[in-house]
């Protein structure tokens, strides 16, 4: 009977080191509890931020090496509030917001991204806006097909092409709204002042943009383009944060810093920076009545 007993201790004994050991067999002892982008950014006292160069919002320049840009200044101002460091950390193209997120390569892309495009919302995060950007759309001033009143169904023809950048904002409006129109795409890491440029020489017609990209990209030329009148309704979005799905504590950390920074004119004082002499910015209303 001792005999017996022993061998039956031996086997779960036994049993229990394949189930704890084996790689082929899933446990708990096999799963380690992966630290959360919140835990990280505690723990360590830094946000990790993936960015995206896309001037005037976030821009680096090439001789000091220092970013600027209401992106940036938001974000930086966002760390000291928080007493917390924000490394930059990856240069994301534009619209590699998911798979830089999914791969756990940074905490949060901070600078810039917003809710532009509804295919994200499944797979990541973003957290409240800072502020709004409405769209625009620029042609050649003297582009007679063009003055006037313009309507959805005067621009929705094979007769104009848009031009915009593979994975934003500018190409995607462009293909949605006006889906019979042709569209030429540039490459992700393109400057803004390229689509600009493309319009300029007859190689492209139209570009949607929102007024802050079109003053920076024209700076030097403003009066060799015009806003269309158009009488349609233009996309507008936030400008955000973006998480990885699931990142609840770190993303409501950061929408209870943007509500601060909202409600008390923090946020106010880093558009009047950055806006020029008229409003180009939708600024975020306070959810009450002075």
């Amino acid at each position: 009977m001792k005999t017996v007993l022993i061998s039956i201790v031996s086997a779960v004994v036994a049993s229990f080191a394949v189930l704890h050991f084996s790689g082929d067999t899933l446990t708990v002892a096999n799963v380690e509890k992966q630290e959360t982008a919140y835990e990280r950014v505690m723990r360590t006292g830094t946000l990790r931020c993936g960015y995206v160069l896309y001037p005037p919002y976030m821009e680096k320049d090439l001789e000091t090496g220092k970013f600027k840009g209401l992106g940036y200044d938001f974000v930086e101002e966002l760390g000291k509030t928080l007493n917390i460091k924000i490394e930059w950390s990856e240069n994301v193209p534009v619209g590699g917001d998911v798979d830089v997120l999914k791969n756990n390569r940074v905490d949060a892309i901070c600078a810039i991204t917003g809710t532009y495009d509804p295919n994200m919302f499944v797979h990541i995060d973003f957290s409240k806006p800072f502020t709004f950007l409405r769209n625009v759309i620029y042609a050649r001033s003297d582009d007679e097909r063009l003055k006037g009143t313009i309507g959805y169904d005067d621009l929705n023809s094979p007769e104009f092409t848009f031009v915009g950048i593979e994975g934003d904002a500018t190409l995607i409006y462009a293909k949605l709204l006006f889906p019979n129109a042709k569209v030429k795409g540039l490459p992700q890491l393109v400057d803004t002042a390229q689509l600009f440029s493309e319009v300029l020489t007859h190689k492209a017609d139209l570009v949607v943009v929102e007024p802050p990209v079109a003053a920076r990209a024209t700076k030097s030329n403003s009066d060799m383009f015009r806003k269309v009148n158009f009488t349609g309704k233009l996309p507008e979005y936030g400008a955000t944060l973006a998480f990885a799905k699931g990142s609840e504590k770190l993303k409501s950390t950061i929408n209870e810093t943007i509500d601060y920074m909202n409600l008390n004119g923090i946020t106010d004082e880093l558009i009047n920076k950055h806006e020029s002499n008229k409003p180009m910015f939708i600024r975020v209303s306070k959810p009450y009545n002075e």
